[in-house]
């Protein structure tokens, strides 16, 4: 009976072992949202990078699950850029803690804006141009880090965000832009960035989580080349839920809460491919 007590408690011991030494996976909690489930592609960094993230501090862990939010519900809320603008006020008149990216603060509550209570975890909705995007994170830090905490400071392109400006007007610079991250979580290959920059000249509609990102803050010309991103608010689309783009390259032709002229982006992208239809 010893030996056979003995030996259960080897294998239940081996068992835990193994199951430790599994690289965590990702799970969002709950169904992708729509359109993004129909379109998403399972990625490596899915197997070995959990919502959690990679640090163990209380405050990352928050802000990694905060990025990683698949699960806001309800019907997005157009915003516009002076939306953005008027968050952006809010958190500063609320004393909101930020510039610590070691132990980020999530606000708490809502802000009252021109288009309604909004706060971080809402689905929002925003039309703008795409001045530039690129892969978030890829180059080796100064204390020799690559990637972010949020995806486990992985190397490469395909492991981390892809960044987009966006702007009002093709006219305005980085610093009068808004954020959005593509997750690499289930990240669709259409949403590239050389696809991405290629149709510039063409309004886009973003779709997903409002998220502040407190690690930061808004740069002025007195904090030099060293500061950034360079941005008008630290309120984020992040991460990004769906992605359309205007078929015109007139921004009349498409409205911010109507449907009419606006297309998924992988579908535009399929079409206007070399050999595509």
């Amino acid at each position: 009976m010893k030996s056979t007590r003995s030996l259960f408690l080897f294998v239940l011991t081996i068992s835990a072992s193994v199951l430790l030494a599994q690289p965590p996976k990702f799970k969002p909690g709950c169904p992708l949202p729509a359109p993004l489930a129909s379109i998403a592609e399972p990625q490596p960094i899915d197997k070995t990078c959990s919502i959690r993230g990679f640090s163990q501090v209380a405050e990352k862990v928050a802000e990694s699950r905060a990025k990683n939010n698949f699960c806001a519900s309800g019907p997005p809320v157009d915003v516009s850029y002076d939306v953005f603008k008027e968050l952006q006020q809010a958190v500063e008149d609320a004393h909101v803690h930020l510039d610590d990216r070691q132990h980020p603060a999530r606000p708490s509550g809502a802000f009252a804006t021109s288009a309604g209570t909004l706060g971080e975890g809402n689905q929002v909705r925003f039309v703008a141009f795409v001045l530039k995007a690129k892969f978030s994170n890829t180059k080796k830090q100064k204390d020799g880090h690559v990637g972010e905490n949020v995806n486990c400071n992985k190397p490469t392109g395909a492991n981390n965000d892809v960044h987009i400006v966006l702007v009002h007007s093709q006219d305005d610079d980085e610093e009068e832009s808004v954020t959005a991250e593509a997750s690499p979580h289930e990240r669709p290959s259409d949403w590239s960035p050389a696809n991405l920059n290629q149709f510039r000249d063409h309004p886009f509609r973003f779709t997903g989580q409002l998220f502040l990102d407190t690690s930061h803050k808004i740069c002025t010309p007195a904090d030099g080349k060293t500061c950034g991103p360079r941005r008008v608010s630290l309120w984020e689309i992040h991460p990004v839920y769906a992605i359309e783009i205007c078929t015109s390259k007139k921004a009349s032709k498409c409205k911010p809460d109507q449907d009419a002229g606006w297309e998924p982006f992988d579908e535009f992208v399929g079409g206007n491919e070399p050999g595509g239809n």
